[in-house]
């Protein structure tokens, strides 16, 4: 087997450097090949000895497993520096943890509410403390300085699962966020900013969906341009669409509304889905509408196509929600709304 072939097969469990010393222990003659005598050898295996002069078949075959599977029983056992550089996946990340080994997110540990942000020295940790207790001045001074490095804004809060960004997302600074998504860019890790803004909590809720919950528009925009899907749902089915309504207490909240649904980085499909797409409970949008009774973000659901007569897992449509929980303006709406609509079909 050549050793072209083999270095394939790294896969980014070692350094270029721990690749070549077990190379060399394995390849003997130094000929650049991996021969079935060197293998065995290599595992403590004398094919020349009287005993071993008329190998079985299984025993051959067992050496050639061996062999296949040699690069990834050697190489896990391997320490990889936390400072040693690592090549970036060859093939799209499927899942959290693809996603965080393509980041090269670390966990840190966050230390008690209680200690004071200025007796601290990790700035990683001064950085996630600012992020989480919207200390927007320490922020920005600390990603302005040239101290800082993309592995300090790549981690994530091990007990919640948090990333900066995520613990930004709920104070709504864009402009620090922008920075932040700058600077992971120019990291050279394919995708960064795109994986790293769909990185979700152990909740399951990315920061598009904080963004929308505490109707923070700008941001929402900003993330939805970079990269952000909208159709990403936490651990309850909800929707950024799902959070944002249900978190909206006044008409003024349809502009975080529209800004979701009308964004240029929205497509009409998506649009589409996001209206009638059901969480755990088999409600859409407008079931949660009709029983937050915010008339602006009822009319805007129904005009934008939501379907008033979609019925969640109890068999309940919007109109029965909203009058089993009292809300009269919401059931009035819905009500009119479906006999214009049953005219016009008519007609």
């Amino acid at each position: 087997m050549k050793y072209a072939g083999k270095r394939a097969q790294l896969r980014g469990y070692a350094t270029e450097a721990d690749f070549e010393v077990t190379w060399a222990a394995i390849d003997h003659n130094e000929d650049g090949q991996l021969s079935l005598e060197e293998l065995a050898r290599y595992y403590g295996f004398d094919l020349h000895a009287n005993d071993n002069a008329n190998m079985s078949d299984e025993q051959i075959l067992d050496l050639l497993a061996l062999q296949a599977h040699l690069f990834e029983e050697e190489f896990e056992k391997l320490s990889i520096p936390s400072h040693a550089k690592q090549p970036t996946l060859k093939v799209k990340p499927v899942g959290p943890r693809q996603v965080r080994q393509h980041l090269r997110l670390q966990q840190i540990k966050m230390p008690p509410t209680t200690t004071i942000v200025a007796d601290l020295k990790d700035k990683t940790v001064l950085i996630m403390q600012a992020c989480d207790g919207g200390d927007r001045a320490a922020l920005k001074e600390m990603l302005e300085s040239d101290e800082v490095t993309a592995e300090m804004l790549l981690v994530e809060d091990e007990l919640k699962g948090e990333t900066t960004l995520l613990k930004l997302a709920r104070h709504g600074f864009v402009d620090e966020a922008r920075h932040m998504l700058e600077i992971i860019a120019a990291t050279g890790i394919v995708d960064a900013q795109k994986y790293f803004i769909n990185l979700a909590d152990k909740r399951g809720k990315t920061a598009l969906a904080y963004a929308g919950e505490y109707q923070h528009v700008g941001l929402l925009d900003l993330l939805l341009a970079r990269g952000a899907d909208p159709l990403h749902a936490d651990g309850t089915g909800w929707t950024v669409l799902h959070t944002a309504v249900a978190a909206a207490k006044v008409d003024a909240h349809a502009s975080t509304i529209s800004t979701i649904l009308d964004h240029s980085h929205v497509t009409s499909e998506q649009r589409s889905k996001l209206l009638n797409a059901t969480d755990d409970n088999g409600r859409t949008v407008i079931h949660i509408a009709s029983y937050k009774d915010v008339p602006a973000i009822t009319k805007l659901l129904l005009g934008n196509g939501s379907n008033p007569k979609s019925r969640d897992a109890m068999g309940f449509n919007p109109v029965a929600l909203a009058t089993k929980s009292g809300r009269r303006r919401s059931r009035d709406l819905l009500e009119e709304f479906i006999s214009q609509s049953d005219f016009r079909s008519r007609s």
